[in-house]
């Protein structure tokens, strides 16, 4: 019955493309895949890889061709969760929060948190995922969805993996929300009688107590102690890293949680990852200066996140860097406006490249960016090869020919001799 299904799907998207049949026929090979256990969920009750595999040539297909959605980003997740690529299913589950209707997206929150847990136990996964309940707590305008969290099957381990995540948040200074988020959890943990007072301890949960501050350093004499500048950028410089973010350090673990793991894996077919400068030091002033000097000038690309925490904050410091960056790398620094902020007046608004103020809107976004980021280093790779072959002094070419084929290069020229 499901093979009978499966061919008459295929033969629907092959005369009509439609994203809900694309969907429908990605969920039938996931069924097909785990057969006879497909009510089961999760990658243990997959017998075979290869209905999934077909599944995810469905959904690119349907990308390439109607783009994402809900329902796409949504059936990417289970598909990839059920292929035991945690980040990236975690990462699709991200997008599809994006796009979800505020009290519509129950399940995919389930998949979410538990494609974030299987990714680990540690410092990293716990961040990530209390930014993660932060942000659907704001959009849902309240916790009530964390009873949702609580698992049918499989139970134990997760119920088990949110103690652990609950343990670490007593080290962690917490907003206000994110203790009302913490304590909750608690309460569902000990009516479940898989916590007790006794095995959780008598540490409560703190709230932060960073205080609204103002860097106090005059930053023309601070540059002139770093004694560092931004060098000016040409196509041929080879640089380490293919982007650096310079963001607020209020808004860096949202950054890193719902842009810097999705700029760094391959969501789709055609899509490939970029690695970003390993991070801003905020504190004292003049790490702060040098780090985002040096993530600037090694970076083929920098991405800055205006919010209004950082230009309360940061900017003062920052703001000759950023002038100056725009003035010798115009084309190289991206700025993202993070939400509905006074721009200031040196960045004129021609320079805004993308808006995350619309939370629908940023996984398009992101996906633009990424396209932003691709083009730029085919065109450096591109030179790369030009000098390479002016190098090589038994190769004659006429027409000086690159050719890309799925984002991977490869040269092929029936004009180009060998001497």
């Amino acid at each position: 019955m499901l093979k009978k299904a499966l061919e008459d799907g295929k033969a629907l998207i092959k005369n009509n493309l439609s994203t809900r049949d694309v969907c429908t026929v990605a969920e039938i090979c996931q069924k097909l895949a785990k057969f006879p256990k497909f009510n089961l969920y999760g990658p243990e009750a997959v017998s075979s890889n290869e209905n999934l595999n077909a599944a995810l040539d469905y959904l690119n297909q349907c990308f390439r061709a109607k783009g994402q959605n809900y329902l796409t980003a949504c059936s990417f997740g289970v598909i990839y969760f059920d292929l035991v690529d945690f980040r990236t299913a975690t990462e699709w589950h991200k997008r599809a929060l994006m796009f979800s209707e505020s009290k519509s997206a129950n399940g995919n929150i389930k998949q979410l948190c538990f494609s974030l847990l299987r990714l680990g136990e540690g410092s990293n996964v716990y961040n990530e995922l209390i930014h993660v309940l932060t942000f659907i707590a704001r959009k849902r305008k309240g916790v009530d969805f964390l009873h949702l969290l609580v698992p049918k099957v499989h139970g134990e381990d997760y119920l088990r993996r949110f103690s652990k995540f609950l343990i670490f948040l007593q080290t962690c200074p917490l907003t206000a929300q994110q203790v009302e988020i913490a304590e909750c959890l608690k309460t569902i943990l000990f009516r479940k009688d898989f916590l007790t007072a006794d095995q959780f301890g008598v540490a409560a949960y703190n709230k932060s107590t960073t205080r609204h501050f103002e860097y106090d350093v005059k930053a023309a004499s601070l540059l002139q102690r770093v004694q560092m500048e931004i060098e000016s950028g040409n196509v041929q410089q080879n640089y380490t890293y293919d982007y650096c973010i310079i963001v607020s350090k209020d808004n860096s673990g949202w950054i890193q949680c719902f842009l810097q793991h999705q700029l760094s894996i391959q969501m789709v077919d055609g899509d490939r990852n970029f690695t970003g400068f390993p991070g801003i030091d905020y504190d004292p002033c003049s790490s702060l200066l040098e780090t985002t000097i040096d993530g600037i000038n090694t970076s083929r690309k920098s991405i800055l996140v205006l919010s209004k925490d950082f230009l309360t904050k940061e900017w003062c410091l920052l703001k000759p860097v950023i002038t100056e960056t725009l003035q010798k790398r115009t084309d190289s620094l991206f700025i993202i406006l993070f939400e509905n902020c006074d721009v200031p007046s040196e960045i004129d608004y021609k320079h805004l490249s993308y808006y995350f103020t619309d939370e629908m809107n940023i996984p398009f976004e992101i996906q633009y960016l990424k396209l932003a980021l691709l083009e730029n280093l085919m065109i450096a790779d591109e030179d790369k090869i030009r000098r390479l072959l002016h190098s090589i002094s038994n190769v004659s070419c006429t027409c000086t020919c690159s050719w890309f084929e799925n984002l991977t290069l490869i040269f092929m020229c029936s004009q180009c001799v060998i001497v």
